[in-house]
């Protein structure tokens, strides 16, 4: 599925994860927001978990959506910016199955999954799953939704 998009992934600290957690992030879809979050949890979810039981944690920021750009000048990264989007809009449903591209191409086969969705990101990652093979359906136990945009 086209579209750059930056991913984010903490491993878990065991040989192969039984739980996978993938994060879906809300407007403006980039995950430099999230990074403290990502750590603390991964770290607190790994540190309560049992013996052998290991997670791992994913994220995915909105396709063409930019890269953070660092010390770069930002002036120059906005006109850069703009530019991109010129050239193409990613709209919902293309979101969607971007998100549900990545967890297919990323998740375990023998992992339980946990979605997490901020704001608009919870739409998406519903939508996402609902265009998941069923055999990948039912490994998500659990969805939690922040502050969702829409809703059901």
């Amino acid at each position: 599925m086209g579209g750059a998009s930056e991913a984010f992934h903490l491993p878990a600290p065991q040989n192969g994860a039984k739980l996978q957690v993938f994060f879906v992030p809300g407007n403006p879809g980039s995950l430099g927001f999230y990074r403290k979050f990502f750590s603390d949890l991964h770290a607190l979810l790994n540190s309560s978990s049992g013996p052998g039981v290991g997670v791992s944690f994913h994220a995915v920021a909105q396709a063409g959506h930019e890269l953070s750009f660092g010390d770069a000048d930002i002036e120059s990264h906005q006109s850069t910016a703009q530019s991109n989007r010129e050239k193409k809009r990613y709209n919902l449903a293309f979101q969607s199955r971007h998100k549900a591209t990545f967890i297919q191409t990323h998740i375990e086969p023998s992992a339980l999954v946990c979605l997490v969705g901020h704001s608009i990101g919870c739409y998406i990652a519903v939508e996402a799953l609902s265009q998941l093979p069923f055999l990948i359906q039912a490994q998500v136990i659990y969805i939690t939704l922040l502050m969702p945009f829409v809703r059901w």
